[in-house]
């Protein structure tokens, strides 16, 4: 009898041992199964970080839809430039139409254009302080308005206050007609009388706009 309950003993023994292995075996493969899965989660986050991280080479200026150009010229011993990005007529209908009439208009394409000068000078006859400033206009087909606003970095001019509050200065001039369609906005400054003045200049299609500086 006690043979057999001996015998007993030992198989419960065994199986309860083999339980156990198996046991253990079962929560190590389990483990292992997390380690695989954590390392392939850390390599897929790795390699999208290094993917957002590449960094890619500018775009060639020249390739854009409209390129940024700038012309300075020194008037009176005043460095004036201006800053703008020129965009292409392609066939389309611009004043009243692409560029709306009684609407301000960001004077070029992309970001508002910049007009900058190193003094103080007259614009039509009006002071303006020597600083930089984002040029707009206003079209109509009798006259525009040209407006100095002293808020940069404006992207075109949806967040222009329309109530002037940040205008340094506003201008009243009318436009002419050209016969030679100009494909390409263009900005110019124009010496004139010795250096001593100057026509800031924009021809865009078949429209010129001129403003006087001194």
């Amino acid at each position: 009898m006690l043979k057999n309950l001996s015998k007993h003993l030992t198989f419960f023994m065994i199986v309860a041992l083999l339980g156990t292995s198996t046991i253990t075996s079962c929560k190590k493969k389990e483990e292992e199964k997390k380690v695989d899965e954590k390392a392939v989660a850390d390599s897929i986050a790795k390699a999208e970080a290094a993917k957002k991280a590449e960094v890619k080479p500018a775009e060639d200026p020249k390739n854009l839809a409209s390129p940024p150009d700038s012309t300075t010229v020194t008037i009176n011993k005043a460095n004036i430039k201006i800053a703008y990005s020129k965009p292409s007529v392609k066939g389309r209908p611009i004043w009243g139409t692409l560029v709306p009439y009684n609407e301000v208009w960001r004077a070029g394409a992309n970001a508002a254009t910049v007009f900058s000068t190193d003094k103080d000078i007259m614009v039509e006859g009006k002071k303006l302080p020597a600083g930089q400033y984002s040029l707009f206009m206003i079209p109509t087909e009798k006259d525009w308005t040209i407006i100095f606003d002293k808020t940069l970095k404006q992207w075109g001019s949806f967040k222009y206050d329309k109530d002037g509050k940040t205008d340094a200065l506003r201008v009243t001039v009318k436009p002419t007609k050209v016969d030679a369609a100009q494909e390409v906005l263009k900005y110019e400054i124009v010496p004139t009388k010795g250096n001593l003045t100057g026509n800031v200049e924009l021809t865009w299609e078949k429209i010129k706009v001129s403003f006087k500086v001194k």
